[in-house]
């Protein structure tokens, strides 16, 4: 008998933490280099998640729930409406001043903290699929499938713009998954301290 499998908006029911792992888990290496190990980055995500002017707000997540517990998550925006500079203060509200001086320290080698320079606001005229996870519980069960298809129809319904992700090199079955969604590759990113490469796909 198949799960039932509901998809719907973060609430303040749902569990912070166990998103703020599966957020992480979509670029291990990246949140490492901008939160540090996960003991410590979970927590400063989930501070994130809580507040309502930054890339990681609960007003960004879609959850897939089985039996009441997060299974996957979904993060995406419209690009044109993320003020930077409220993005910032939502950052150095929820880090501590080390996190902030570890965060600072990034930003000096890489220009690559925050999102603001992975994600290249300038270029991207629509929307922004930027974390997409599924708990390993729970996979081949199709909800990554359902969670891009919930979002894209919600946000994009007669497809009028364009829905824009980034996604690691190496993660196979994330690639093939947006393929099948219609998704194709226009670009690629090396970023330097974390040493990995990021795909640059787009559904017009």
């Amino acid at each position: 008998m198949a799960e039932n499998i509901i998809i719907k908006k973060l609430d303040n029911d749902d569990d912070y933490n166990k998103t703020a792992q599966l957020i992480y888990e979509t670029s291990v290496e990246l949140f490492k280099a901008m939160f540090g190990k996960k003991e410590k980055a979970v927590p400063r995500i989930a501070a994130l998640i809580r507040l309502d002017n930054n890339i990681f707000s609960r007003k960004y997540i879609l959850t897939a729930l089985i039996d009441n517990q997060v299974a996957g998550i979904l993060v995406g925006f419209d690009v044109k409406k993320i003020d930077k500079k409220k993005v910032e203060k939502d950052f150095i509200k929820a880090l501590s001043f080390f996190a902030q001086i570890r965060c600072l320290l990034m930003l000096k080698l890489s220009k690559q903290i925050l999102g603001l320079d992975v994600i290249d606001f300038n270029s991207i005229d629509g929307l922004y699929i930027q974390n997409l996870c599924v708990d390993s519980a729970h996979r081949k069960k199709g909800i990554g499938y359902k969670l891009l298809e919930h979002y894209i129809s919600k946000n994009n319904p007669k497809g009028s713009k364009n829905i824009c992700l980034d996604v690691e090199s190496t993660n196979i079955g994330a690639i093939r998954l947006y393929k099948k969604i219609g998704f194709e590759t226009y670009d690629e990113l090396f970023i330097k301290p974390a040493k990995i490469t990021l795909y640059k796909m787009r559904k017009k």
